[in-house]
């Protein structure tokens, strides 16, 4: 076994010292008192009488949860009695090699993923369906309509006779079908009662039904399809019912109305039937491993053995009841550290190190320059970063009260800024400038520079204002004007607020959005998506503000196509994000402001296919950040992770400045916000929290270091009162860490070592408080009691001590009560007896029972899903906890 080292304080613990204090008591001289043997104790003794469970077939019987989950099962033997072979899982070392891959008996956890495929496979077809219920209609718009498509008859569709969120349609297919995709048709033009936020729910019995999808559309005429759910953790689900839940309009207050519904599966009857035959097979035995969740919570565990004998079902892994019966049942600590230290040497804890959640940790960079040979307060500035180098660039921005034309790098392994250029335009750079962008090229160590911020007033004035092109080459400290007008080549007009990123293997710039200047600032033209090749000194228009297709592409398209081609448009806007996933050669588009509008949309551009993609149009609905503009993004393409820090956010009431930095999964299209700050109130954060997190800001720039993983932000506007030339100069980094393997493996052996003190604690309290009763105990016994307490703290001198987090405010908090607690002979567990003659036996064991078991449920949350006992309780049998 490999050795573990882990490091807190100046306490250095490794797994062979995990183990020598198990040895030392499992292995312990005969002569020993056994008073030092926990097996022994009084503790041991009592807690025996009520783990082991006595008969309790009438209190099963009177359980009504209980009943409910075997009235479950009767009813799904009388449907279906599927023939199931049984392999008891061996519990040999070589097993827990292959735990993270182990399902159940009865799951078919092997046919499950070629179902999948099969389905996947399959070809669809257009599924036949009726009305089988509806919520209301409004004079002759009647459900029926929905199932022609007549675009330009106004009457041909659904509307509801109220604008609630109990309205509702539901289909019901001919025979029950694995259904893919639904298609919504339109009316010929926009309509304030066109249905605009809407889920689908589905299933083969209308009254239990899960939700299969929940989405918006868009007014307009284009028909959309929507991609359906169809499985659960690879488990294929057939449906025959489908209800569809109308919850808003594009209109206020007007009724809802679906013009034209169609629906799409797979519904041959040999596979649909196999999927129904496996389906059913998975909700017998779930219903039956629920049974025998319930059965052990309750600690019924003679009707357990019955159950899972009779079935041949297995709750979980295993390991997993090994874990349980020495922890719970036996309440032998050693044996399951043994469990424990098996399961860390069979890297079980990865998985859960994988997904984990980020802890960020800010610090803010006092750099080593004196005092006014730094950078000053600004927004709208920008910077990229020089992995390599460990250099990151700062060019121009807005003080407050005048655009800059300063370039500085901030030399990361010096800790120090250096100054290249006062004023870049002297040295044939770029004039004064911000909301621009810039963009470093690794291969050829160049930065590009595009754009600048410009008032239509100011641009009528001075017509030297232009959408100039510049590149700075590093090793020659020398600019290069490349253009004068990108917009006569084929490029951007003059623009702000726009994003730009490289493709530096490709030797390849995209330009996408931003606000175009013109001449009418009250006008709003917005850029489109632009790519330009370095080495040709090319650029290509790629798409035009809310266009579906590049020009070149439509004009490959021949003069006779006339029909509507079924491509995403992109829609153009300021103050959004952009970056490239190289892996893929994709680009990631996500949020800013159109008009009044702040935008929560996500798509994806790929270069190889010259395609739009739309991932969510709106992820605030799937736990995502709230809509806004102006927050900073960056990726990290090994970790197919984007991380991003908000700017300013709309909500329904207003607009404000927030500090949260959201983590998104490109893989699992997953958000998850890993940071926020404690306060929203601006000034409050400044005096209180200024040197330990960043205040709330907005026009900031962020950087990240690949190599280090190591985030930089600097400056930004803290959005004051309106007009406020205020500006921020702090620096700072972010550094993301997850909690590895071994950690998870130290904290799961300092709570079962925390709760084998706290039993320890419980035995010298009671055998303390009867002491106090009984003053004239003889004095082996009083004896006895200075010896529990000495053991007691001996193993928080030994076993809990050392493995203690010092970092972690909770563990040292938790050692300080433990500490506290024993000095006075404090009970901690529950349990506390008012007089021993008034306490049943089984009582206590019941309270230490259901102690031990939440320590059991804690230890859990750090084993894969595939090892443990079902999700949810028979309470919510119907649901499987899956809805």
């Amino acid at each position: 076994m490999q050795p573990f080292i882990c490091e807190y304080g100046d306490n250095p613990i490794s797994q062979q010292d995990y183990q020598a204090p198990i040895m030392e008591l499992t292995t312990a001289p005969t002569n020993k008192p056994t008073r030092f043997s926990l097996q022994n104790r009084r503790l041991r003794s009592s807690s025996s009488v009520g783990i082991a469970s006595s008969s309790r077939f009438r209190l099963a019987r009177e359980d009504p949860i209980l009943s409910c989950g075997i009235n479950t099962l009767t009813s799904l033997y009388h449907r279906t009695t599927p023939s199931r072979t049984h392999v008891k899982p061996h519990l040999s070392s070589t097993s827990y090699q292959s735990t993270l891959s182990w399902s159940p008996p009865g799951t078919l956890e092997a046919t499950k993923h070629s179902t999948k495929t099969l389905i996947e496979s399959s070809l669809q077809e257009s599924l036949q369906y009726s009305i089988s219920g509806y919520s209301s209609h409004s004079a002759s718009y009647h459900p029926q309509n929905i199932k022609v498509n007549k675009p330009n008859d106004q009457a041909s569709r659904w509307s509801s006779s109220a604008h609630d969120q109990s309205q509702y349609i539901t289909l019901r297919l001919e025979k029950p079908a694995v259904l893919r995709s639904i298609l919504f048709g339109k009316f010929h033009r926009d309509h304030v009662c066109n249905l605009k936020e809407f889920k689908i729910f589905g299933g083969l019995d209308p009254n239990d039904l899960t939700e299969l999808l929940h989405h918006k559309l868009k007014n307009d005429a284009v028909p959309e399809t929507f991609e359906l759910r169809y499985s659960h953790d690879e488990l294929v689900f057939p449906v025959q019912y489908i209800k569809i839940a109308p919850l808003s309009t594009f209109g206020t207050n007007f009724n809802y109305s679906i013009w034209y519904i169609e629906l799409n599966g797979v519904q041959e009857e040999s596979i649909v039937s196999r999927i129904r035959k496996e389906f059913e097979n998975y909700k017998e035995t779930e219903t039956i491993r629920l049974c025998l969740k319930h059965l052990r919570q309750r600690n019924l565990m003679d009707v357990f053995h019955v159950l899972k004998s009779r079935t041949n079902v297995e709750l979980e892994h295993p390991l997993l009841s090994e874990l349980h019966q020495y922890l719970v049942q036996d309440g032998n600590f050693e044996a399951a550290e043994q469990i424990l230290i098996q399961a860390n040497s069979s890297n079980i804890f990865e998985l859960f190190s994988t997904h984990a959640d980020y802890r960020p940790t800010w610090k803010r960079i006092n750099v080593t320059n004196q005092e006014k040979n730094i950078p000053c307060p600004r927004g709208g500035h920008q910077m990229c970063i020089d992995e390599k180098e460990g250099k990151i660039y700062l060019l121009g921005g807005w003080s407050g009260k005048c655009d800059m034309s300063d370039f500085w790098y901030y030399n990361i392994r010096e800790n120090r800024w250096h100054l290249l250029s006062f004023n870049t335009k002297r040295d044939g750079g770029p004039g004064p400038r911000s909301c621009h962008k810039i963009c470093f090229d690794p291969v050829t160590k160049s930065i590009f520079v595009l754009g600048q911020y410009s008032e239509g007033q100011q641009e009528s004035a001075d017509s030297n204002i232009k959408p100039d092109f510049y590149r700075y080459f590093i090793d020659f400290n020398l600019w290069k004007k490349i253009s004068t007008d990108t917009s006569k080549e084929g490029g951007p007009d003059l623009v702000y607020d726009q994003q730009m990123c490289i493709n530096s293997m490709a030797g390849v710039l995209y330009v996408f959005g931003g606000r175009a200047t013109s001449i009418d600032s009250i006008s709003h033209h917005y850029s489109g998506l632009f790519s330009y090749e370095i080495t040709a000194n090319k650029w290509t228009l790629l798409r035009r503000d809310n266009d579906t297709m590049s020009p070149l592409s439509a004009e490959r398209l021949p003069q006779s196509h006339n029909q509507p081609v079924n491509r995403m448009p992109l829609k153009s806007r300021v103050g959004h994000s952009m970056v490239m996933d190289t892996m893929h050669q994709k680009l990631f588009i996500f949020a800013g402001q159109r008009l009044k509008e702040h935008l929560s949309d996500l798509h994806t551009y790929s270069i190889e296919h010259d395609r739009v993609t739309q991932i969510t149009q709106d992820y605030s609905k799937d736990s995502g950040p709230e809509p806004g503009f102006m927050q900073r993004a960056t990726v990290d393409v090994n970790r197919q992770e984007i991380y991003v820090l908000s700017g300013s956010v709309s909500s329904q009431s207003n607009s404000a400045v927030e500090s949260k930095l959201w983590v998104y999964n490109m893989r699992a299209n997953q958000w998850k916000k890993v940071y926020q700050s404690e306060t929203s109130d601006i000034v409050e954060t400044w005096n209180k929290k200024l040197v330990i997190e960043p205040s709330p800001r907005f026009a900031h720039q962020f950087v990240y270091d690949n190599t280090t993983k190591v985030h930089y932000l600097f400056g930004g506007n803290p959005g004051g009162p309106e007009g406020s030339t205020e500006r921020l100069g702090d620096f700072w980094e972010l550094r993301l860490t997850k909690i590895g393997p071994e950690d998870v493996f130290r904290r799961c052996v300092f709570m079962t070592r925390v709760h084998k003190l706290q039993e320890l604690c419980n035995v010298a309290s009671d055998q303390h408080n009867q002491n106090n009763k009984h003053p004239n105990t003889n004095a082996s016994i009083n004896n006895e009691t200075c010896n529990d307490t000495l053991y007691a703290l001996d193993y928080l001198r030994t076993h809990v001590q050392p493995l203690v987090n010092h970092g972690d405010k909770e563990e040292v908090r938790l050692f300080r009560e433990l500490c506290t607690k024993l000095l006075f002979a404090e009970k901690i567990l529950p349990g506390e007896r008012e007089s021993n003659e008034e306490l049943h036996e089984n009582h206590f064991s019941d309270d230490l029972y259901s102690s031990r078991s939440q320590l059991f449920a804690n230890l859990l949350e750090y084993f894969p899903c595939r090892m443990k006992e079902p999700l949810g309780n028979l309470a919510s049998l119907s649901g499987f906890g899956w809805k």
